[in-house]
């Protein structure tokens, strides 16, 4: 039960990280037209990759690439709460 919590957790997460950052939402991003202007390209496909990655792992229960998706997450985190 818990590992289905996570999927969908990383599902929602991964789907609002890629539509904030590759979407005009105006206000919400500052983005108001096409093409999004993306400073941060390549982070942006790392941190996609990582999350996708960890959702796959947790869907298949494999626990090297679950605490491999997690520990990056983590210290993603930690950086935004500074920010």
């Amino acid at each position: 039960m818990k590992r289905t919590y996570a999927v969908w957790s990383l599902i929602v997460l991964f789907l609002y990280y890629d539509i904030d950052r590759w979407t005009p939402l105006g206000k919400w991003n500052g983005e108001y037209r096409w093409p999004v202007h993306n400073d941060q390209f390549y982070l942006d496909l790392v941190v996609g990759a990582i999350v996708l990655g960890a959702t796959f792992c947790f869907r298949s229960t494999f626990r090297p690439g679950m605490v491999l998706g997690t520990a990056p997450m983590g210290l993603w985190t930690y950086f935004h709460l500074q920010s």
